[in-house]
């Protein structure tokens, strides 16, 4: 007799295919019910400076480490400014305003890190 997992933990760039092999069915019951939950999340880091380019003359080595927008576009426009953007020192402080007063988020608040809780579906309780 084969045993079979009740219960499956699955986690980061696994996920997808862990629902693909467990919880999807062609035609039949799925051998598990799944459920998809947000382990950590975290606001958008478009604050941070631009990514460092290499280049022939430019190695990065003692470059921050980047990937956002930059401090000043981050507060006019948050991580995602129009194209050409430049710093609008009215947005800015509307921005900071709305968040010292009513904690509106600058930039995007749906970056997360998810698991996946497989549990057998013969076991009647939900994930």
């Amino acid at each position: 007799m084969t045993k079979k997992a009740q219960v499956i933990i699955a986690g980061g760039d696994n996920l997808y295919a862990a629902e693909t092999q467990y919880a999807t069915s062609a035609g039949k019951i799925a051998d598990f019910q799944f459920h998809q939950y947000h382990m950590r999340t975290w606001w958008d880091e478009g604050y941070k400076p631009l990514p460092c380019v290499v280049t022939a003359t430019n190695k990065c080595d003692d470059a921050p480490i980047g990937g956002g927008v930059g401090p000043l576009l981050w507060l006019s426009y948050g991580d995602n400014p129009p194209p050409n953007a430049k710093f609008d020192p009215a947005l800015a402080a509307k921005n900071v305003w709305q968040w010292w007063w009513n904690r509106k988020a600058i930039g995007g608040v749906d970056g997360s890190y998810d698991m996946g809780l497989f549990i057998r579906s013969d076991l009647g309780e939900q994930p």
